[in-house]
C-alpha cells in the first residue's frame, strides 16, 4: 500500500498487510531441532518408511498439523456494513468475516461474548502452500475492501473507516444518500449484503467517490477502486492484477502458518498409507491429476516395452511366458486376472464422483461393462465345471 501524509487516512505504516513481521521467521526453534537429536528428551522422529524428497520439501506441520480446531477467518471483507451484534465498536461494523467453510459468522460478535479463552471448536482442514521452499498448512487470508488509486504510484491507500462508516450510516438517516448502495444485496440469503456483480462494485467505486467529494478530499490525479484479493477494480468489468507472493491469495491480506495444535503420529496425515495423499480422493494439491498421469505414463512404458520385445523372438521367449506355460497354469492365470478385475471395478466405484458429467457417464458404463463381464465369466466358469463333472 502506497504512504501518503494524509492523517485522515492509513495506509502500510499502521497495516503492513500480509508483512506483519516477516523478519522473525526461523528465528524460533523449529520441530527438527529437537526430535531429530532428543534435545531435552523429545521423541526422536524415525521415517524410514517415508521418502527423503518429502521431508526436503514438506515442512513436518504438513502432516502432523492435518486439521486446525478453532476456525479461523479466511475472508475479510472491509467493503459493506456488517449489522452482527454485540460488535463493540463502529468501526468494526466495516468487517464481515467469513470461515473456512466460506460462510458468514460474527467474529467480533463471537469474541465479545465468548472472550478469546472460550472459542467454539469448529475443526477444518487448513490449505497447504508452498512457503520459502516448503509446503506448509497456512490460513490464507483473502480480503476485499474499497481503496484509493494514486495516479503514478505503486499500491492503493484505504479511506478512513469512520468515513466509510457515516457512508453506511447516511441511508439509515435519509435514503437519498448514496442511493446507489441500495443496489448491493444479499445474494447467498445470509444476511449479509456483499459485492460480487459488476452492478454492485460500480455502485461501491460510486458512492465511495460521492463521499469523498462530500468531505471535500482531493481527488485530484486520484480514483477509487475496489480491491479484490490481487484484482483492481476500476469498474465493475474493467480490472488489472497487481503482483503477490505464490503463498498469498491477497497482498493486502496476512498468510498465517499453522505450527499449533500439533498431532501425534498416529494422527498424523499419511499414517493410513501413500494413499492418504496420493489418491483420487486425497486433497493434497493436485493428487488426481499426477494420478492420471502416472497410470498414462505407466501404461505407455508398458505397451512400449511390448512393442520393443515382441518382435524379438528370442527376447521375448527369454522375458515372457509361452503358451504352453500360459495353458498349464491357466486356473491360476484366470483367478489373477479375476482378482485384479474386480479390485480395479471396487476402486472405480470407490472413486466415481457422485456429480453426474459427461466424462463420468463414460467411467460408469466402463465400469458397468466390466461388471457384465466378471458375471459372465464367473458363470461361464462354473458351467465349466459343472459341465466336466468336477463339482456335482
Amino acid at each position: 500500500m502506497s504512504e501518503t501524509e494524509d492523517d485522515d487516512y492509513v495506509d502500510d505504516v499502521c497495516h503492513p498487510g500480509g508483512r506483519v513481521r516477516n523478519d522473525l521467521d526461523n528465528t524460533v526453534l523449529d520441530c527438527n531441532y529437537c526430535h531429530t537429536n532428543g534435545h531435552l528428551g523429545a521423541h526422536v522422529a524415525i521415517h524410514n518408511w517415508l521418502s527423503p524428497l518429502h521431508l526436503e520439501k514438506i515442512a513436518c506441520q504438513t502432516c502432523h498439523i492435518p486439521e486446525r480446531l478453532v476456525k479461523p477467518a479466511q475472508f475479510q471483507a472491509s467493503d459493506v456494513f456488517n449489522p452482527g451484534t454485540k460488535i463493540p465498536s463502529k468501526g468494526k461494523h466495516l468487517w464481515v468475516f467469513y470461515g473456512p467453510d466460506m460462510q458468514y459468522y460474527n467474529h467480533y460478535g463471537n469474541m465479545s461474548m465468548m472472550g478469546f479463552d472460550d472459542k467454539p471448536t469448529d475443526p477444518f482442514k487448513p490449505v497447504l502452500a508452498r512457503y520459502k521452499d516448503k509446503i506448509r498448512p497456512v490460513n490464507r487470508v483473502h480480503s476485499a475492501w474499497p481503496g484509493i488509486e494514486i495516479e503514478g504510484k505503486k499500491g492503493l491507500i484505504q479511506p478512513k473507516m469512520s468515513n466509510i462508516y457515516k457512508m453506511w450510516e447516511d441511508p439509515f438517516n435519509d435514503l437519498s444518500n448514496y442511493p446507489e448502495l441500495s443496489l448491493i444485496r444479499d445474494d447467498n440469503n445470509d444476511k449479509i449484503i456483499e459485492v460480487n456483480r459488476p452492478e454492485e462494485i460500480d455502485a461501491l467505486i460510486s458512492a465511495v467517490t460521492s463521499m469523498l467529494n462530500n468531505i471535500n478530499y482531493p481527488m485530484e490525479g486520484k480514483r477509487v477502486v475496489w480491491a479484490m484479493n490481487d484484482r483492481i477494480y476500476t469498474s465493475g468489468t474493467d480490472y488489472y492484477t497487481i503482483e503477490k507472493e505464490e503463498w498469498e491469495s491477497s497482498p493486502f491480506a496476512n498468510v498465517h502458518t499453522c505450527n499449533h495444535d500439533v498431532y501425534p503420529a498416529n494422527s498424523a496425515l499419511g499414517i493410513n498409507g501413500c494413499t492418504e495423499c496420493h489418491s483420487y480422493s486425497a486433497e493434497f494439491f493436485m493428487a488426481s491429476f499426477w494420478m492420471n498421469l502416472l497410470s498414462v505414463l505407466f501404461f505407455m512404458g508398458l505397451a512400449l516395452m511390448f512393442i520393443l520385445i515382441l518382435p524379438d523372438k528370442q527376447l521375448s521367449n527369454y522375458m515372457l511366458p509361452t503358451r504352453f506355460q500360459i495353458d498349464a497354469n491357466q486356473f491360476g492365470v484366470g483367478i489373477l486376472v479375476l482378482f485384479i478385475s474386480v479390485a480395479l471395478l471396487v476402486a472405480r466405484i470407490k472413486n466415481s464422483s457422485e456429480r453426474f458429467s459427461f466424462s463420468n457417464g463414460i467411467k460408469n458404463c466402463m465400469n458397468l461393462y466390466i461388471l457384465i463381464s466378471l458375471i459372465i465369466t464367473g458363470i461361464s466358469g462354473f458351467m465349466m465345471l459343472i459341465s466336466n463333472s468336477w463339482i456335482f
